[in-house]
């Protein structure tokens, strides 16, 4: 985290702009701007349009263009795409 401190005051960074994304990378450095005093915006993203579907993983997707999408049970996905569970 002394790296991000370094960074703010190096660079007299005066407001930090991140996506509001749940991982722990960014962390260190909303830990470093609120000790320095900095404010921090978090960007939400914006909510999905009614009737919009949306999945959460890799492999639902490949079910939801297999099955839903297509209609048919076609193989949208093969086991070796990225992401893809090969079992």
């Amino acid at each position: 985290m002394e790296d991000e401190r370094v960074l703010l005051q190096e660079h007299a960074i005066e407001i930090v702009v991140a996506k509001n994304a749940g991982g722990e990378a960014t962390a260190p450095k909303l830990v470093a701007a609120r000790d320095a005093g900095i404010e921090v915006v978090m960007v939400d993203r914006p909510a999905a349009p009614d009737g919009i579907e949306t999945v959460a993983t890799v492999d639902r997707a490949c079910e939801w263009v297999e099955q839903d999408a297509l209609g048919v049970g076609a193989p949208a996905c093969t086991p070796t795409s990225p992401g893809r569970d090969p079992r």
